[in-house]
């Protein structure tokens, strides 16, 4: 079962990159509002977090930050379609990065990243490590599959894993 999951994955994963960005991210947010809905142990473990992150913000105020994260969680993962398959072309053309380094600089010192996995920060290594040349590291998946596909998309711009 596992490898036909992961097949109908990999599927899907290329089938969204050949949709337009506005279609996928559209319906990233429509799933994510949807799946929302459903009671779930991440929705709680979510709320939870927020509550004691946030005890002074209201039940309302958590639960529309809890909301807005399932919208870019569900839309990150969509969007991993176009990461993954898109081309750099089309990688270069979705993103802009705003930042205070310039890393073009041909004497710029060694600069390292670190960022959490959950939103935009896939995407945007994979825009350096296609102008420049990187590494990354990070903690392996549960699923041998998965994180090989992973790590060889993240990687096809020139990034080494390590």
């Amino acid at each position: 079962m596992k490898v036909i999951g992961y097949w109908l994955l990999l599927t899907l994963l290329r089938l969204l990159a050949l949709l337009p960005y506005s279609l996928v991210a559209r319906a990233g947010n429509a799933l994510g509002t949807a799946l929302f809905q459903i009671p779930s142990r991440r929705k709680h473990v979510v709320l939870v977090n927020l509550h004691l992150c946030f005890p002074l913000k209201t039940e309302f105020e958590r639960d529309l930050i809890a909301r807005a994260h399932f919208r870019h969680v569900v839309r990150s993962y969509l969007e991993r379609g176009i990461q993954w398959f898109g081309s750099s072309r089309t990688i270069n053309r979705l993103v802009e990065l705003d930042s205070h380094i310039d890393l073009t600089e041909s004497d710029a010192p060694p600069t390292i990243f670190m960022g959490f996995h959950f939103v935009g920060i896939e995407v945007g290594c994979m825009l350096y490590s296609s102008q420049l040349p990187v590494a990354a590291l990070y903690t392996p998946m549960s699923n041998k599959r998965l994180c090989e596909l992973a790590k060889r998309q993240r990687g096809r711009f020139r990034c080494d894993h390590d």
